[in-house]
Order: structure tokens, then C-alpha cells, then sequence
């Protein structure tokens, strides 16, 4: 993934709800476990992929979905400074 993916997808996963900095300490990015969020984030994902988003060029649609979710895996459920689950 270049980062021009691991932006896209960072702010797709961020902005769609599905992940968000620890209320409690702010220091780490935590899954928000909401369903409905996950689901938009693959949705607004597809949504750039089509439009030509640079990060997802070249990319078939398979792997514009594998991308987020690598994405959602690699986000913990925990914050590791403050062990809080939002």
C-alpha cells in the first residue's frame, strides 16, 4: 500500500465513524465497532475508487475493499496508552 492509500483510507475510516482518537486520552486512533460505520466506510470507499481517487488508481474494486479492510484489522479495539475501549 503507498501512502497515498494509507491516507485515503485513514481519512475514509475516520471520517465514515468507524474509527476515532480515544476519548479518554486522545493519543491513539481506536475501532469504534459500529457496524453501520464500517459499512460506510467500504461504501465511500468504492464511492472515491470509482471517481478516480488518486490513492485508489489502478486498483480493481476487490482491492479498493481488502485496503479497507486491512485498514479496520490494523486499528485496535483498545487504546494502548490508556487501555480504554470507547
Amino acid at each position: 500500500m503507498n501512502s497515498d492509500t494509507e491516507i485515503l483510507v485513514a481519512e475514509i475510516l475516520a471520517e465514515s465513524g468507524a474509527v476515532e482518537k480515544c476519548q479518554t486520552c486522545f493519543g491513539f486512533m481506536i475501532r469504534t465497532d459500529d457496524e453501520d460505520a464500517e459499512k460506510r466506510a467500504y461504501g465511500m470507499a468504492i464511492n472515491e475508487w470509482k471517481s478516480g481517487e488518486r490513492g485508489f488508481r489502478s486498483m480493481e474494486r476487490e482491492e479498493v475493499v481488502a485496503m479497507i479492510k486491512r485498514g479496520l484489522t490494523a486499528t485496535l479495539h483498545k487504546c494502548p496508552s490508556c487501555n480504554r475501549n470507547d
